[in-house]
């Protein structure tokens, strides 16, 4: 049991490093546009003011999982049941890999 519990820690240690890595390589702003906005909210990137929320917002709206396979899938297969609200749309911007 107390081997489990390591491995699961490790676990979840690896996958937040990866994930923190993950986003200085990848998404550098979010744009959120919707109803009751009275502009376009923008986030900034990495290492730039509001990045902490950016990294939020990355990570609440499932963007990784959503754009990179991963294992185990945490995306539901269905639309959830019942009104979901107004909806919002976020464009995000990504580096190159020339970081272009």
């Amino acid at each position: 049991m107390r081997r489990l519990i390591s491995v699961s820690a490790a676990a979840a240690l690896a996958a937040a490093l990866l994930t923190s890595s993950a986003l200085a390589k990848g998404v550098t702003d979010a744009m959120i546009t919707g109803p009751g906005l009275d502009e376009t909210i923008t986030l900034s990137g990495e290492g730039q003011p509001g990045s902490l929320q950016l990294y939020t917002v990355v990570e609440a709206a499932g963007f990784y999982p959503g754009v990179f396979e991963r294992s185990p899938n945490p995306m539901l297969a269905d639309r959830p049941r019942g009104e979901l609200g107004p909806r919002y749309t976020i464009a995000y911007t990504m580096q190159g890999p020339n970081n272009e």
